[in-house]
């Protein structure tokens, strides 16, 4: 009381005024600083997710391009006229000389493709003079992962960066005929840098270890050598440390950035925005939060005049009874501890608060009744009612989408199109539910014999289709004459005559039958007619050639 008393405040009022003002003022002041604080941190929150979302981006992208680029090393090394023309030794350096130089013209990414001898020596290259060599340490990681890698430069020439790959040719990887070498140049990277970065004040890079730049965006058309960020900055972006993280931006200004390591490579995609730009927002909220709370300040100050606190105390109930009931909480019951205007409202706001809760627990039993019911109608849609297997909808859908990706990936598919022999028959010897339950046995063979990975669907009547995803021609085969030895060893069913129910199944791959969806089913379809005139119970792919002497029946 002695402080009233120095400051002479006699009246209730100013007493109310002085208090209001010294208890909202340091509240206001530690709330003010710690929404800084919090805008501060939800600010780099932000930047640190969008330096990360572009950065793991690109790396799956660079990853990706990398993938396709090994692969396509791989079918080079594998074909035919390398491994032929190398097995002829000199007398096929000059066809194996064309093969490179045609496959070359096909491909932007690489600048130099290279044959050589298991001992590592130049057998024949698509220029006229080179210094491309196996990379160093290649053996050891032929030996380890089954391609060599080497070491990214800077092709002067060409200002852009490069690297060696190296692919072992022929199917002994131990004791390979010879090897395929390729210079890949890094302009693919520069594209899915510009398509990564969402705007031109972003910066994106790919870096080495020790700080030299194979791309960037946005792109320096005039340099004639690399960009070369310090070591010190390298060891910090390559410690993992929690992004954002301060650094100078290839333009010298400084940024914040984030670094994703690459999956194939020992190579990091950095992605960096500049720091005046991005922290811009956080000194306008800075500016913003100072004024509020000065308002707060003197809002407080006039209300804690006019009102007094009788009037304060209950409604600050009933604000942070709100709050709460915002923030989610509805558990909130008010005590109601005077009467008049404010302990009507307390009354209205718990009855309200009961009413949210109620229709809270209502809509929650509506929503997990409708998530039940329409997983249950996704299941009935999909489903063959009398097999269980998918439905004939369902199957086109999945082969459409199956054929566009193994198009886009270059990757082998097949359906088998199969049906039960004599099945009109067997319905009049053992009656329709005595089919129903082949049909059954069937579906039910065919989900044990094949992977996880592939999909069976009843087609039509007697009609099953499976689709076999990244499978060739002669897997497919041997698949379909297991199902087909199976069936048949089974005794799912018997004839009249007592022989066992067997079935006949065509065979269509892709790339050969094209990926039309329409046409590979066609020719699966065909397949299956030519196995049913060729005496049933067998496997026929689509390219395959009659039997000799087959009559059909």
């Amino acid at each position: 009381m002695w402080v009233l008393e120095t400051l002479r405040l006699k009246s209730i009022r100013s007493q109310i005024l002085v208090f209001s003002l010294f208890a909202t003022l340091l509240p206001s002041i530690s709330m003010g600083w710690l929404s800084y604080r919090n805008n501060a941190h939800v600010l780099e929150e932000k930047i640190s997710k969008d330096l990360t979302s572009i950065t793991s981006q690109t790396s799956r992208e660079i990853d990706l391009w990398l993938k396709e680029r090994q692969y396509e090393i791989k079918v080079f090394a594998s074909s035919y006229e390398v491994a032929e023309n190398l097995a002829k030794g000199s007398a096929g350096v000059p066809r194996l000389g064309d093969y490179l130089k045609a496959v070359k013209q096909r491909f932007a990414d690489y600048d130099e493709l290279a044959v050589f001898d298991p001992k590592g020596a130049l057998v024949a290259t698509t220029v006229a003079t080179t210094d491309l060599a196996l990379p160093k340490g290649w053996e050891e990681s032929l030996k380890a992962t089954g391609m060599a890698t080497g070491e990214p430069y800077w092709n002067a020439s060409g200002h852009v960066a490069a690297f060696i790959l190296a692919e072992p040719v022929g199917e002994a990887r131990e004791r390979p005929a010879g090897f395929l070498a390729a210079r890949v140049n890094l302009r693919g990277i520069d594209a899915v840098l510009k398509n990564q970065a969402h705007s031109a004040s972003e910066q994106l890079f790919v870096t080495t270890r020790t700080g030299m730049v194979l791309s960037r965006f946005p792109a320096d058309a005039g340099a004639t050598a690399p960009a070369q960020i310090p070591i010190i900055a390298m060891r910090t972006l390559f410690s993992g440390q929690t992004p954002p993280i301060d650094m100078n931006g290839l333009d010298g200004q400084a940024c914040v950035g984030a670094l994703q390591t690459a999956a194939r490579l020992p190579w990091g995609v950095v992605a960096a925005k500049s720091r005046a730009t991005e922290y811009a927002e956080m000194r306008k909220v800075r500016n913003w939060t100072i004024a509020l709370t000065a308002a707060i300040v003197a809002g407080v100050g006039l209300a804690a005049a006019l009102l007094g606190l009788i009037l304060v105390r209950p409604l600050d109930r009933v604000i942070k009874g709100a709050g709460k009931v915002a923030a989610g909480d509805l558990e909130v019951d008010l005590p109601v501890a005077v009467g008049g205007e404010i302990g009507y409202l307390t009354v209205v706001f718990n009855r309200m608060v009961g009413r949210l809760r109620k229709a809270r627990e209502e809509i929650e039993a509506t929503n997990l009744a409708l998530v039940e019911k329409n997983r249950e109608l996704h299941e009935v849609s999909i489903t063959d009612g009398l097999t269980g297997l998918n439905n004939r909808k369902h199957m086109n859908e999945t082969v459409v989408s199956e054929l566009k990706r193994a198009e886009r990936h270059a990757q082998p598919v097949a359906i088998l199109m199969m049906d039960i022999d004599k099945f009109k028959t067997y319905n009049d010897t053992r009656g329709h539910q005595g089919g129903d339950e082949l049909l059954r046995r069937l579906a039910k063979l065919l989900k044990e014999t094949l992977r996880a990975t592939d999909y069976a669907a009843r087609y039509g009547g007697e009609e099953f289709l499976v689709l076999l995803p990244l499978t060739a021609c002669k897997d497919a085969s041997e698949t379909a004459e297991k199902i087909r030895r199976r069936m048949e060893e089974s005794n799912l069913g018997t004839y009249g005559d007592g022989s066992v129910a067997t079935i006949s199944i065509g065979v269509a791959t892709s790339p050969e039958c094209g990926f039309d969806p329409e046409k590979v089913i066609r020719e699966a379809d065909m397949a299956l007619y030519r196995a049913k005139r060729d005496g049933r119970n067998r496997v026929v792919t689509a390219d395959a050639p009659p039997p000799p002497g087959a009559t059909g029946s």
